[in-house]
C-alpha cells in the first residue's frame, strides 16, 4: 500500500500516514508537517490499531486520514490582513527619519519614503505571518483526541 498523504485547508500544512513500527500490520499514526512544527512533524497515534478493521484494510486508509483531516480543517484560523497605510510625504515620517529626509534632495526624499513604506509593509507581513503560524499550530494541537468512524470502528487521534 502506498502511504496515505494529503493537505489541510492551508496546503502549507500536510499529513501522512506514519508507521511507528516500520510497517506491516502494526500501529499507525497521523504525522502532521508544516510551518512552525518541529522538523520530523507532530505525531498523533491512531487508536485502536486500524488493521483489525476490514473497512480499513479494504482501501479505507485514505478515508480514515481524510476524515481526520476534515476535522482539522474545521475552524482553521484565518490570516489577518495588513492594515499598514503607506505614507506619501516627508512630514509623515517618524521624527528621526524625517530629520534625515529634510536634508535630502527631493528625489532622495521620494526614495526614502519608498524605502520606509517597503520596510514597514515587510515588518507587518512578517508579524501577521508569525501570528498566523502560531494560531495554526495551536489549532492543530487542539485537535488531539478527535474521533472518526470507519466501518463499525471509531478511531481516536491521541
Amino acid at each position: 500500500m502506498t502511504d496515505v498523504k494529503g493537505k489541510f485547508k492551508d496546503d502549507a500544512y500536510t499529513y501522512a500516514e506514519d508507521r511507528p513500527g516500520g510497517g506491516g500490520g502494526g500501529p499507525r499514526s497521523m504525522k502532521i508537517m508544516g510551518p512552525g512544527i518541529a522538523q520530523g512533524g507532530l505525531l498523533f497515534g491512531v487508536d485502536p490499531n486500524p488493521h483489525a478493521n476490514a473497512a480499513y484494510n479494504d482501501s479505507g486508509q485514505a478515508s480514515l486520514y481524510a476524515g481526520f483531516a476534515k476535522q482539522f480543517d474545521s475552524g482553521w484560523p484565518t490570516r489577518g490582513t495588513e492594515s499598514f497605510k503607506p505614507i506619501k510625504d516627508v512630514a509623515d515620517l517618524p521624527r528621526d527619519e524625517k530629520a534625515k529626509a529634510l536634508k535630502m534632495q527631493k528625489s532622495q526624499q521620494v526614495q526614502a519614503i519608498k524605502n520606509y513604506n517597503e520596510a514597514q509593509a515587510k515588518a507587518e507581513t512578517a508579524k501577521l505571518d508569525e501570528a498566523y503560524r502560531k494560531a495554526a499550530v495551536a489549532h492543530i494541537n487542539s485537535k488531539k483526541g478527535i474521533k472518526f468512524s470507519l466501518g463499525t470502528e471509531t478511531y481516536k487521534l491521541g
